[in-house]
């Protein structure tokens, strides 16, 4: 055969397909492995998530271990009782965003969601609010919170608290898990703005949620503002105490709402669908509704969500709606015990007995509150 003569072409051999198909399977399976937690797409747009608890249900039991149930303390009261089961629910309408909201003239501006970094987006609303009510009431100053820092520093506990096994499963992609925020605010927690500290966003949460860690500068700053107490919450009439008597709660479950209906002069989350999101919860009303209405305050963006961009109906802060109490109580029980109250002493002593006027009583001496956020 001459040097210029044609070769002839070779047909796909069943080994080539083979070898093909075992390509396209190697790259769909890093795919899935590489697959964020925070995917939330669907013909509404995207919602961010990010809670892993169904995925690290055992893991969340255990964490869930090592902190305390929520429980109030008051002077005499026999150790390991739960005080606040004489409270008639039905009396009780706590707005904890209004002290905040009168202390600052406005609502604090919603920081939008970029990545699957919802747990620490509910616990810095959570940890603001609680901060807010006590500057309100004449201690200390506000500050916003840091939820990348909150986000990233849950994440470095893992690499302590989860077994090398699910570690490596853990730190793969996006997300986090409620106990893991409980334990790192007792560790530290970032203000949103201040020298060298750089604004929030999904790059940062992501950066700082790496192997690595936040920045060991922020970690020793931070260690000036830790929240000293964070107590599980087991179920919703504990989320309404804790609530009426000023802790603000961070709910962690699978409670999911494809939209919003109007019900007693309020917009009510309609639940219908399964999130893995973390939220904070900010108010209750017991006056209303069958059992009552809690307030979940959102981290998603107000103009990127048709279902839930309607303006408030009763001053709330913008991007939340209300849950019934019957669906609070529902996901609870279904969803691993990864829902926990603030606070910041050992115990947690009530702040007021008027529940109405919660922030407006007279005052008697510093309450059991949060470190102010440096300044």
């Amino acid at each position: 055969m001459s040097a210029n003569a044609p070769t002839a072409r070779r047909g796909f051999t069943r080994g080539d397909v083979f070898l093909i198909l075992l390509a396209a399977a190697a790259v769909l399976a890093c795919a899935a492995w590489l697959k964020p937690h925070d995917a939330g797409c669907d013909d509404d747009g995207c919602r961010f998530e990010g809670w892993v608890g169904d995925e690290f249900s055992q893991e969340v039991r255990e964490l869930s271990e090592t902190r305390p149930v929520f429980s109030l303390a008051r002077p005499g009261e026999i150790p390991g009782t739960r005080a606040g089961d004489d409270v008639d629910l039905r009396t009780v309408n706590v707005r904890l965003w209004e002290p905040l909201k009168n202390y600052l003239g406005r609502h604090p501006p919603l920081v939008p969601q970029e990545v699957g970094d919802c747990v620490g987006q509910g616990w810095a609303t959570a940890i603001e609010t609680h901060l807010g009510v006590n500057a309100a009431r004449g201690f200390g100053v506000f500050r916003e919170v840091h939820p990348s820092f909150v986000y990233g520093l849950s994440r470095a506990v893992a690499k302590e608290r989860l077994a090398p096994e699910a570690y490596a499963r853990f730190i793969r992609g996006d997300g986090s898990l409620g106990a893991l925020a409980a334990e790192a605010v007792t560790r530290g927690v970032l203000r949103l703005e201040g020298p060298a500290i750089p604004e929030y966003s999904g790059d940062v949460s992501r950066q700082w949620g790496g192997p690595g860690g936040p920045p060991a500068a922020l970690l020793d700053q931070a260690e000036m503002s830790v929240v000293r107490t964070t107590a599980k919450i087991p179920d919703a009439r504990s989320a309404a105490i804790a609530v009426a008597n000023g802790y603000p709660v961070a709910i962690c479950s699978k409670l999911g709402f494809s939209r919003v209906r109007e019900a007693d002069g309020r917009l009510v989350g309609v639940r219908d669908k399964t999130w893995h999101h973390c939220m904070a919860v900010t108010g209750f009303d017991g006056t209303a509704g069958r059992s009552g209405y809690f307030y979940f305050q959102n981290s998603w963006p107000v103009s990127a969500e048709p279902l839930f961009g309607a303006e408030p109906l009763q001053g709330e802060p913008p991007g939340g709606f209300w849950v019934t109490f019957e669906d609070v109580e529902v996901a609870l029980a279904e969803s691993p015990s990864d829902t926990f109250a603030v606070s910041a002493f050992d115990g947690f002593p009530p702040l007021e007995t008027d529940f109405h006027f919660l922030g407006l009583g007279p005052r008697r001496g510093p309450p059991d509150t949060l470190t102010v956020l440096a300044s």
